[in-house]
């Protein structure tokens, strides 16, 4: 069974991607399964839980989150502060149900996917190339292995590139609204150190992992991101020192059962 996708609206001033080739190959070919791409699609795959805290620029206030994934459960969790144990929103999939609960009030609790889960931020920006419609793109879903399979095929060979003094290999991806470059840094692991985006309507974008954090896995963060289009520059930052990955998770955050609750504000059922 595929797994369920969450849903997110992107951010038009970001954009990045991974794929990596270990052999030189001539530019314009598909892209080949090789040792570099191998370790660009297990980098998302590896992690199982991660909490984590950013800012931005542009005034947002600091945000801290919780996601943990295990097959195809996985939980989101927002906090009012950093070491909260409780989530003041939480989102969760339990393989079958989805749930929404806000200060502990269910608010949905549905089979159908929700539509406003996926505020994992800059944690999913520097793989916004990766889904055609921005909006299904979630930690969850980039652990997809076929659609890995699907997205390697559509790449192209742009020959490799340096950049900020690492070596990359570059490929692009035409998507419907235009066209992605990625550079996927070959002492990273394949991670998308830079994508760059050429829009139909002519819109240029572009983002820059400027500053990156690795864990065992390996797993790979990028914890200062800049992002900028023709009009808009933003900057994110993950603050390093609440940065958790893979630590042991109460499994009891997949157990979604609302019975006894006070109050269920919405509860839909899909229709045959």
């Amino acid at each position: 069974m595929k797994r369920k996708r969450l849903a997110r609206d992107w951010n038009r001033s970001l954009v990045l991607v991974p794929v990596c080739v270990f052999a030189l190959a001539t530019v314009g070919d598909a892209a080949e399964m090789t040792d570099c791409l191998r370790q660009a699609r297990n980098l998302p795959a590896a992690i199982q839980s991660i909490d984590y805290s950013y800012t931005t620029n542009s005034g947002r206030s600091l945000i801290n989150g919780r996601f943990v994934i295990q097959g195809d459960r996985w939980y989101h969790g927002l906090f009012e502060k950093p070491g909260d144990e409780i989530a003041d929103t939480e989102f969760a999939f339990n393989g079958a149900k989805y749930e929404h609960k806000k200060s502990g009030t269910y608010l949905r609790f549905s089979d159908k996917p929700l539509s406003s889960v996926a505020k994992s931020g800059p944690l999913v920006h520097p793989y916004v190339w990766f889904i055609s419609q921005p909006p299904e793109l979630s930690l969850d879903a980039l652990q997809d292995q076929e659609k890995w399979e699907e997205v390697i095929k559509q790449l192209k060979s742009e020959g490799k590139k340096d950049v900020d003094g690492k070596e990359c290999e570059a490929y692009s991806l035409v998507r419907d609204k235009g066209v992605f470059t990625v550079y996927l840094s070959l002492v990273d692991h394949g991670f998308p150190i830079l994508v760059q985006f050429d829009g139909n309507d002519g819109l240029k974008a572009e983002c820059r992992a400027t500053e990156l954090a690795e864990f065992p896995g390996p797993v790979v963060v990028a914890v200062r991101l800049e992002g900028s289009n023709t009009s808009l520059r933003t900057q994110y930052e993950i603050e390093k020192a609440t940065l958790k990955v893979n630590q042991p998770a109460d499994p009891t955050i997949f157990s979604l059962d609302p019975t006894g609750v006070p109050q269920i504000l919405q509860v839909k059922k899909s229709q045959d």
